[in-house]
């Protein structure tokens, strides 16, 4: 994840990738060597988390940005494993021993409206970050056409490259993700 993010970022040659660290702690001392103008940190990294190396990093550089990137998909997976019924694990565990079934039969059925979401947010993001690579660092694709267009000032193929995007988004959405949904909720 950290090479492909350096790698995204260094595709703009206005930005210069000073360091990457494999947890809280790493990123604080390559801070303190390297004094960076923004720092890109994880939520969950370890030793140090992202929370508690922002407010590190804020305090012993005043000036520094810091933006916190995290799996949304998953906290939302997280979430759904707080909620589950502890009564209604218990009786499924009351009536079989099998986990594949307790898996099966109970706790997917329960995630499901987790799962989707998470499905959901992910495909917002998938696009988001292919645009961007798209834009930045890319000679093919809708990113690189409105940038081109854009460039040249062609205002009707960046209006039309936006409606594509937009409605390639919603069709997937639709034809996707909602039947998806409708599926699940069905079961609730």
């Amino acid at each position: 994840m950290r090479e492909g993010t350096a790698a995204l970022l260094r595709l703009d040659e206005r930005i210069e990738v000073v360091g990457l660290a494999a947890d809280g702690a790493e990123a604080i001392s390559l801070a303190e060597r390297r004094a960076p103008d923004v720092a890109l940190l994880d939520l969950g990294m370890p030793r140090v988390n992202g929370i508690e190396a922002c407010a590190i990093l804020r305090e012993r550089f005043p000036g520094i940005e810091v933006m916190i990137l995290t799996p949304f998909c998953l906290i939302n997976i997280d979430e759904g494993l707080k909620e589950l019924d502890a009564e209604v694990t218990e009786m499924g565990r009351s009536f079989t021993r099998s986990r594949a079934r307790m898996l099966t039969k109970i706790v997917l059925p329960l995630l499901a409206p987790y799962l989707v979401a998470a499905v959901r947010m992910s495909y917002g993001v998938g696009w988001k970050l292919a645009l961007v690579a798209e834009l930045f660092g890319s000679t093919t694709g809708l990113g690189f056409l409105m940038l081109q267009a854009q460039t040249i000032g062609d205002a009707a193929t960046v209006f039309a490259t936006c409606f594509t995007i937009v409605l390639m988004f919603v069709l997937g959405e639709r034809l996707l993700i909602d039947p998806l949904s409708r599926r699940f909720s069905a079961k609730a």
